[in-house]
């Protein structure tokens, strides 16, 4: 009798893994569901787009929605700035946070510890502290950089993270290798 019942138990069972499925198809739907909204109300006209409550599907379907917004504003200008921007500020970050973050790791100075610290302390202070003081420094008061692309580039040349995510990398390989290269 006790096995009947374990075998019925069994059959009632979902397969493995089933629940967890479920739970990860769940998910994916509600954090995919805002991109479909989106797509799908720009295909629309400005009356159904508006409408409360929204429509699933747009009843018909605005391509030219997409030239007119490529035509309302100089999009290859702005995707060539960011390019740009992009481009000089990771090249810039990683050459001075390779050159500060060797020194940290290999060179031997007075005062490195204490100065290594003051770097990781400015990893506690965030962005938003020191978004008023960037405006006023950079601004036309200052150093009159105010709507150019140093602006942009500048105030990220160095970050404290990238420099103490490259000591401890560096102070992982061992000083033989450095060694062992030299004549």
């Amino acid at each position: 009798m006790a096995s009947v019942r374990r075998g019925r138990r069994r059959a009632t069972r979902l397969p493995r893994g089933v629940l967890k499925q479920v739970v990860l198809l769940s998910a994916a739907i509600v954090v995919a569901y805002p991109f479909y909204f989106m797509v799908s109300t720009s295909l629309k006209d400005l009356f159904e787009a508006t409408t409360t409550p929204p429509t699933f599907f747009p009843t018909t379907v605005h391509w030219e929605n997409y030239a007119r917004a490529w035509e309302a504003a100089p999009w290859g200008r702005y995707f060539g700035n960011t390019i740009f921007v992009s481009i000089v500020t990771t090249a810039g970050e990683t050459i001075t946070a390779v050159l500060a973050a060797y020194a940290f790791a290999r060179l031997d100075f007075r005062g490195k510890n204490v100065l290594f610290l003051l770097f990781l302390a400015t990893l506690m202070i965030p962005p938003e502290a020191t978004l008023i003081p960037n405006y006023i420094i950079m601004s036309r008061k200052f150093l009159g950089w105010y709507d150019s692309y140093q602006v942009q580039i500048v105030p990220f040349l160095a970050t404290a993270f990238s420099i103490f995510l490259l000591r401890q990398h560096f102070m992982g390989v061992p000083s033989e290798l450095a060694d062992a290269a030299r004549p």
